[in-house]
């Protein structure tokens, strides 16, 4: 990653809305409830130096960062294994290098990768967000 700073890049600044939750493919597949998408729906803004949004998201005190991410890193490893083609396919991500933008709360970091539609990708622990500019 890149050295960390107040501003978001270019490419994750501004007002982004989460579209859809999905399983973690590292997780057990069952239809997600209500109680288990909490952020669907919902609109997140990277600003300067904030992050404004629901909880877990949200941050009064944000710095940003960027890089690339590789296959046996996406979302802090859950991918690397056996199946981590066939994981990175179906949740659009290419093969090799994803740029990430890093948001960093205090001592909480948020991994968001940019995936082939040019949306973005979190994990909220075995939930997969979709991020889309509205």
């Amino acid at each position: 990653m890149m050295p960390d700073g107040p501003s978001p890049e270019s490419g994750l600044k501004g007002t982004w809305r989460v579209i859809r939750a999905e399983p973690a493919p590292w997780a057990k597949s069952h239809k997600l409830t209500k109680a288990e998408t909490p952020l669907l729906e919902y609109a997140v803004a990277f600003n300067d130096g904030e992050v404004k949004g629901p909880a877990p998201l949200a941050c009064k005190s944000a710095r940003y960062a960027s890089g690339v991410t590789y296959e046996d890193g996406f979302f802090g490893g859950h991918l690397k294994g056996a199946r981590e083609d066939e994981m990175a396919e179906a949740l659009h991500l290419a093969h090799g290098g994803q740029t990430t933008f890093r948001v960093i709360c205090g001592s909480t970091q948020r991994d968001f990768y940019i995936n082939d539609d040019a949306d973005l990708m979190m994990a909220v622990g075995d939930v997969i967000y979709t991020l889309q500019r509205p």
